[in-house]
């Protein structure tokens, strides 16, 4: 494992063997600043990451995020949630928070933002397990696809 970025607000860090981006938010950022940092540091490894997938991935977990008002967590995910859309993430997968306001204002940003491909789920493992059924569905979408080429 390869932590890329911490502090008192996300964890972020690659696995070492797979193209997920995979984070762990415990508070939204209070200054916009801290923010924009993060999204940055977030951006910065999804274009390292680039280098060596063709496609990245992202896991955020958000079950364990301290309750902020709601303003805040909208400016939160406003700021955050587009930023991966724009910097090629293929897929989202998101652990809801525990606070149902929470999950609501989460929920609304992702329905709001329709080119976003995002799910949320209660879990971690099933959030991977997303993931890893889309990348095999994926591969076999290639072979299919040269095989069919190479056929010609």
């Amino acid at each position: 494992m390869k932590v890329l970025f911490e502090n008192e607000y996300v964890r972020l860090w690659l696995d070492g063997h797979s193209p997920i981006l995979y984070s762990k938010v415990m508070a939204v950022p209070q200054k916009l600043e801290e923010l924009k940092r993060m999204c940055s540091v977030y951006a910065q490894a999804i274009k390292s990451s680039l280098k060596s997938y063709n496609r990245i991935y992202s896991v955020a977990d958000f079950s364990e995020t301290r309750i902020a008002p709601p303003r805040e967590m909208i400016q939160f995910y406003a700021n955050f949630l587009p930023n991966l859309k724009n910097n090629g993430v293929i897929f989202r997968a998101f652990i809801k928070p525990r606070e149902v306001s929470e999950q609501n204002i989460l929920k609304e940003i992702v329905n709001n933002s329709s080119s976003l491909r995002a799910v949320s789920y209660d879990r971690f493992e099933e959030a991977l397990s997303a993931i890893n059924k889309l990348r095999q569905t994926e591969k076999v979408e290639e072979k299919t696809f040269f095989g069919k080429l190479l056929a010609w």
